[in-house]
């Protein structure tokens, strides 16, 4: 049997803020060459925002819906 400690259950049930994903339709974020958490046709992901050939940037994946900051990674 599997227990599940109460750090878990709280994290389970934990709702991000509100604030937390932006909506690519409201604006990208502004750092570029950085990692993103991303939503992709319903689906989490990790993106980069890079420039394109244009000089535009958008992110390194399609049908970007939804992005927030990526948590940074552990230190070595």
């Amino acid at each position: 049997m599997t227990t599940v400690s109460t750090y878990q259950k709280s994290q389970m049930t934990a709702t991000p803020k509100d604030d937390f994903w932006k909506k690519v339709s409201e604006g990208l974020p502004t750092e570029e060459e950085a990692l993103y958490l991303v939503v992709q046709n319903g689906l989490l992901g990790l993106a980069y925002l890079r420039k394109n050939g244009d000089g535009v940037l958008q992110f390194t994946k399609e049908d970007v819906t939804h992005w927030a900051p990526a948590p940074a990674l552990p230190a070595e």
